[in-house]
């Protein structure tokens, strides 16, 4: 089966981790016997527009076609807003007009691409944006359609929003949800019997990063780990003050990427500078060695439809602590693999931390993570669900409880 993969995120060169998970997903799909290359409408702006918004630059310079790990890319650029900006700050009003601004400069230049690649199937990321423009692209090549949904599910069914939805992706062959809560909200509460899980897969730390020794400043210390952009829902703050409120000694946070002046002031207040390090922004096989140096990945975040962080750590055999709010949740074993604890719950934080801290057995716990991740959330496990669900063979989870 010939797939291909309509999404708004995808890498390249001078975006190496936007959207890195496309790039894996149609890497695997294609290791298993499924042709597919990704076709992703991308920002344009005429060239003078760059002096005033100088970002604009690396989307203009993107190429139209590029070769990434032996995937294909295709850009189709178009005259748009930002795609963020669109999906959490005009669609859960005016979803119509999100997917219009979307599909009207770009839908031709779609159709003519993914006829040319003769795809059996198209699979769309993000029915909410792209649905509409996936299901006429779709239509004009003779094939099905599904959709693939990465972001938590904002659409109560009574909402503008929610019947937009529904009406948008009736027609999908499949539904794909990444996180079982979603997946389950698809299914019973949109009505979508169509909907499918479809757990991500995530990369994995090597064994040589496993058997790199730690620097020599964090030796005789136990260290938790901390990745995530600071947006307040990623709980960067309820960490900081949950950690001194443990108050473990020898014990160290280290927090990646410089922080927003609100944290840094957080930390004085707190007045624990001497174990708080920040860490340089770095690349994703940097962040995979740091994970296997710490003894525990903290990021309790909420609203968080999977987690790709938290599977990458529990690869380098690094026991997590999440909330029951991440998808991810839903993969793992509390007491086995880490922590669940309620979200924006700063004492439960603070016990697990202090547990975690003192007396958890966490280099067993770490194997067990890498061993579950090896079994469950690889990149190959994931494409053979998603050819399963295009192909039409049953949902394997359709007996779980309504």
């Amino acid at each position: 089966m010939r797939i291909a993969l309509l999404t708004m995120a995808a890498p390249w060169q001078q975006m190496p981790l936007l959207g890195v998970y496309t790039r894996h997903m149609a890497h695997a799909l294609n290791e298993i016997g499924h042709p597919t290359e990704v076709f992703t409408p991308t920002m344009s702006s005429p060239r003078f527009v760059e002096r005033f918004v100088p970002k604009l630059k690396r989307f203009n310079d993107r190429p139209d076609h590029y070769e990434y790990d032996g995937v294909r890319f295709h850009s189709i650029k178009g005259y748009m807003p930002h795609q963020v900006y669109l999906r959490w700050k005009v669609s859960p009003r005016f979803p119509r007009l999100s997917a219009r601004l979307i599909g009207a400069t770009v839908t031709g230049g779609l159709i003519r691409e993914v006829r040319a690649f003769r795809p059996d199937a198209v699979l769309v990321h993000d029915g909410v944006m792209l649905g509409p423009t996936g299901k006429k692209v779709a239509r004009a090549a003779g094939v099905p359609f599904g959709v693939i949904e990465h972001d938590p599910i904002d659409m109560p069914p009574d909402s503008v929003l929610g019947r937009y939805y529904v009406e948008t992706v009736r027609e999908a062959k499949v539904i794909f949800s990444v996180g079982f809560p979603w997946y389950r909200y698809l299914r019973d509460t949109l009505g979508l019997q169509q909907a499918r899980l479809a757990s991500n897969g995530t990369i994995m730390a090597t064994d040589e990063q496993l058997g790199t020794p730690r620097p020599e400043k964090w030796r005789g210390r136990k260290v938790v780990l901390c990745v995530g952009g600071y947006l307040e829902r990623k709980g960067h703050a309820l960490l900081i003050e949950a950690f001194a409120a443990a108050n473990v000694p020898g014990t160290l946070l280290a927090i990646v990427g410089p922080p927003p002046e609100p944290i840094a002031a957080l930390v004085r207040k707190l007045g624990v500078e001497d174990r708080v390090e920040f860490l340089p922004l770095m690349p994703q096989t940097e962040v995979l060695q740091h994970m296997a140096w710490s003894d525990l990945f903290a990021l309790p975040s909420w609203w968080e439809s999977f987690g790709l962080v938290y599977a990458e750590a529990m690869s380098a055999a690094c026991p997590v602590l999440m909330t029951t709010d991440c998808g991810m949740a839903f993969n793992m074993t509390a007491g086995e693999h880490g922590w669940v604890i309620p979200p924006r719950d700063v004492p439960a934080l603070t016990a697990a931390l202090r547990e975690a801290l003192t007396t958890a057995d966490l280099k067993a716990m770490g194997r067990a993570c890498r061993e579950h991740v090896l079994n469950r959330l690889t990149w190959k496990r994931n494409a053979q669900t998603l050819a399963a669900g295009l192909s039409g063979e049953p949902d394997p989870d359709a007996h779980r409880a309504r």
